[in-house]
């Protein structure tokens, strides 16, 4: 759900932590303390600065970092947070710390999810991940036992992680982690998210699996196992090009529309002789996001907010769909009607393909469907402008999507 945070917030002298040591940074080269710096402390898993107010004002400016969920967990952050550990965690935050959480400003926040899978997820990323959007994953540098657990992708306000959170904590499940890091506000403050009190707001929180729902759709992966045997050469010399990374990186750097046309072609093939893997962890996205508010109750009575608030960077049109909760081997993967392609990402009473996301090939799939039922009506609306007919000949009129039918 909600991991990491960077907040601050405006405190009386009077209401200055007293009981949490704060201590002046030191020159390195002097030993000396810096003038006019700010003291550092430490309130269990937080990080505190504690900053004086200038201009002839008294109170204190304090900077919080860290993370919700581990410390909510006493320094672990694997095991489920649920919204309810959300509120608990900030109220004992702000009681602790005696401050006001709609006064406490977020600057920075991590929206994100440990998602039980089936396979081994490092293995799987460093074999089959390509790109986020149009930018190259790099891998985390290694740890201090030297292990490297996962990918990142850093943008202009936000970074995408997706990394191995079993093998990262040496648990004997596969648990893959994927997250969405805002450095930068003010896509969230769009839909009324800004500050540590909006984070208890029930309805606002529900809202931000659209953020893992658009992101995890621009994260292009290759889950085609097998090459299979009706392939033509273009298509086969197409498929073996883009399981390389290197590819994706060398298209992007000639041109963006080369990248995006490879990248329409290739998500029409995945489609078609994919795995599934991509939808079926999409669908576990959302299963994961709604067990976290399951027995959570409305704690807050905050205005309403449109359930479908565009976020402006993430480019596609995918919107929140709550599901019962079920395994990934339950998934139904929608196709397209006409073409066949996977549509799973769509609203869940698409048909076609969106022309939205496919632009002129979207709406050939929905004409390709529409037009001949369409034709055959007006034909019908022709032959009734001849005239009144002896007897009713609609019954041998059929409407049906076969073109040339009803004759």
């Amino acid at each position: 759900m909600l991991d990491g945070i960077k907040g601050t917030a405006i405190i009386e002298h009077e209401n200055r932590p007293n009981l949490i040591s704060f201590f002046s940074p030191i020159e390195k080269e002097t030993g000396l303390l810096k003038e006019d710096s700010y003291e550092e402390g430490e309130f269990e898993e937080y990080k505190l600065q504690l900053l004086k107010l200038k201009s002839g004002r008294t109170g204190y400016r304090l900077n919080i970092s860290g993370s919700l969920h581990k410390n909510h967990h006493k320094g672990t952050n694997f095991e489920p947070f649920t919204f309810g550990d959300l509120v608990s965690e900030v109220r004992h935050l702000c009681t602790s710390l005696k401050i006001d959480p709609a006064k406490t400003y977020l600057q920075n926040i991590e929206i994100g999810l440990n998602i039980p899978v089936w396979f081994k997820p490092f293995e799987f990323l460093d074999r089959n991940l390509l790109a986020f959007q149009n930018s190259e994953f790099k891998k985390y540098d290694p740890d201090k036992v030297g292990r490297i657990i996962g990918f990142y992708c850093r943008k202009a306000d936000y970074s995408i992680k997706i990394y191995d959170k079993g093998f990262q904590n040496n648990l004997p499940c596969n648990l893959l982690r994927f997250e969405v890091k805002f450095n930068k506000m003010r896509e969230l403050k769009r839909i009324g998210i800004a500050t540590l009190a909006d984070l208890i707001d029930e309805r606002l929180v529900r809202q931000l699996l659209n953020v893992l729902e658009r992101a995890w759709s621009e994260v292009l992966i290759y889950d085609i196992l097998h090459l299979p045997s009706d392939l033509n050469n273009s298509q086969r010399r197409f498929l073996e090009d883009c399981r390389y990374k290197d590819y994706w990186y060398k298209l992007n750097n000639e041109s963006n529309q080369k990248f995006r046309d490879a990248k329409r072609r290739f998500n029409n093939l995945s489609a078609k002789y994919g795995s599934g893997t991509h939808a079926r962890i999409l669908e576990l996205i959302r299963i994961e996001w709604d067990k976290r508010f399951e027995n959570s109750t409305d704690f807050t009575g905050y205005k309403e907010q449109d359930p479908t608030t565009d976020f402006t960077h993430f480019t596609n049109t995918v919107k929140s769909e709550i599901r019962e909760p079920s395994s990934f081997t339950s998934v139904v993967v929608r196709t397209c009607q006409s073409c066949g392609r996977d549509i799973t990402d769509q609203r869940k009473n698409s048909k076609f393909c969106s022309e939205t996301k496919y632009g002129p090939e979207g709406k050939r799939c929905r004409n390709f469907d529409s037009n001949p039922r369409n034709n055959q009506k007006k034909k019908m609306d022709r032959f009734y402008r001849i005239g009144p007919t002896l007897f009713d000949v609609r019954p041998y009129f059929t409407m049906n999507n076969q073109i040339g039918s009803g004759h």
